[in-house]
C-alpha cells in the first residue's frame, strides 16, 4: 500500500459482534450485516467502527443507486453516530469481551473520532 493512504482499521471480533445485533431500522433479530456507514475514501469502506447493522432488506437499500444514503437517513432518521455509540458501548459491556480488545476498539474510536471532527 502506498505511503499516501492510510491502511482503514479493521477488526472481525467487531465486526461478528455487529453482526449479532438487531436491523437499526426494523429491529428484526440477529443475524444482521455490518454495514460500513461512510467510505474510506478512493474506493476504500471506513473503519469497521462505523459499522450500524442492518437487515438484509434494509441494507440492500440503504447500498442501492436509486435509494442513497442521504435519501435512507431521511426516510428512517437515523442518528448514526447515535448507532456507532451504542454499538461501541454493547461491544465495551459484553461479557466476553477482553480488555485488549475493548483497549483497541476505544483508542480507534477515539482516534476516528477526532480525525472526523466529532469532538468539539
Amino acid at each position: 500500500m502506498p505511503d499516501f493512504i492510510e491502511a482503514t482499521y479493521r477488526n472481525a471480533k467487531y465486526l461478528e459482534y455487529i453482526r449479532t445485533l438487531s436491523c437499526t431500522v426494523c429491529k428484526k433479530p440477529s443475524p444482521s450485516e455490518a454495514h460500513h456507514i461512510s467510505t474510506g475514501g478512493m474506493a476504500l469502506k471506513c473503519s469497521d467502527l462505523e459499522t450500524a447493522p442492518l437487515c438484509n432488506t434494509h441494507h440492500m437499500e440503504v447500498t442501492s443507486v436509486n435509494s442513497g444514503k442521504k435519501t435512507f437517513v431521511e426516510k428512517y432518521r437515523i442518528d448514526w453516530i447515535a448507532v456507532r455509540l451504542n454499538c461501541l458501548v454493547g461491544f465495551i459491556l459484553k461479557k466476553n469481551s477482553q480488555i485488549e480488545d475493548i483497549r483497541e476498539v476505544l483508542l480507534k474510536a477515539l482516534e476516528t473520532t477526532i480525525k472526523n471532527g466529532e469532538v468539539r
